[in-house]
């Protein structure tokens, strides 16, 4: 069936009105941080902490998904939070670690920038390892 040039045109522009109609969720993965804090905290405590997260792992280039799944996974984003083995806050700092990082593990923000650190110094040799890989793939020897 060939169409007109009017009748694509009459197409397109239906097209393009129906899509406006429609609802359009973009999530940013600063909404993403959120959404996941907010789950455990309330307030505007939990639209702080998302941001430290994020802020700290554009510093430090970590994602910040990552971040809040590693970080929901130790305290479920509490600050208080202790371990057994005296891990603290919401990074699950260890003093001697928090000590080495040069931040107070008692410091909400403080905590979220040393673990943060912390996570990109765990991840930093895996990236290696990966673009690594990728060259290799691409230029055998």
């Amino acid at each position: 069936m060939i169409l007109s040039k009017a009748c694509k045109t009459k197409m397109a522009a239906l097209f393009i009105g129906l899509m406006a109609l429609m609802p359009v969720q973009a999530i940013t993965q600063e909404e993403m941080v959120y959404d996941q804090v907010s789950k455990y905290i309330r307030g505007s405590e939990a639209a702080a902490i998302a941001k430290d997260i994020c802020d700290a792992s554009y510093t430090y280039d970590v994602d910040p998904i990552l971040v809040a799944a590693v970080f929901t996974t130790e305290s479920h984003f509490d600050n208080s939070a202790v371990s057994g083995v005296g891990a603290v806050g919401i990074a699950q700092l260890m003093p001697s670690t928090a000590a080495s990082l040069k931040v107070n593990p008692y410091n909400r923000r403080e905590n979220i920038f040393g673990g943060v650190k912390y996570l990109g110094q765990m991840v930093m040799p895996l990236r290696f390892q990966q673009h690594y890989t990728i060259i290799c793939l691409k230029f055998p020897l």
